[in-house]
This record gives C-alpha cells, sequence and structure tokens, in this order.
C-alpha cells in the first residue's frame, strides 16, 4: 500500500470520487459510497482516504461506529505518513 507503486492520478482521482459522495457534489450525498470509493483509494496508498476512513467509521458515517476501526485506520495513516 505505497504511493509509489501507483500513479498520481489514481490516488486523486479515487478520493475525489470519495469526496463527490460524502459531500453529495452532482450525486446524492451517500457516506456508503464515499466509504467504498475511500477503500479504493486507501487500498492504493492514499493517506488523505486512511484518515477520512477513520473519521467515518468515528462518526458512524456510512458505516456503524466503530472507535477500535477507527483507531486503526488512523494508525494505519499515521504510519504511512512516518514512510
Amino acid at each position: 500500500m505505497t504511493p509509489q507503486n501507483h500513479p498520481l492520478d489514481l490516488l486523486k482521482t479515487l478520493f475525489m470520487v470519495a469526496d463527490l459522495y460524502r459531500y453529495g457534489l452532482g450525486v446524492p450525498t451517500d457516506y456508503a459510497e464515499a466509504m467504498r470509493w475511500s477503500l479504493k483509494a486507501a487500498k492504493v496508498g492514499n493517506i488523505d482516504a486512511m484518515k477520512l476512513i477513520g473519521e467515518m467509521y468515528d462518526k458512524g458515517l456510512g458505516v456503524p461506529a466503530d472507535q477500535v476501526e477507527a483507531r486503526r485506520w488512523f494508525q494505519i495513516a499515521a504510519k504511512q505518513v512516518g514512510n
């Protein structure tokens, strides 16, 4: 899961789609769909997506609130920043 392995455009584009659903920009607001796209972005190394997933678990947006899972995603993002 390192950004060096994927084109920058892919990292940004997947996360931008997540934001479209998160904020309802041109599509209905849909947190579950935002989570789905955030997971795709995180899988290819987008750190902002990893943090967003943590936030969504923390607040229960599109997924049941889960503090353990939120913490896990925040830690994954922090490890990527440290690399």
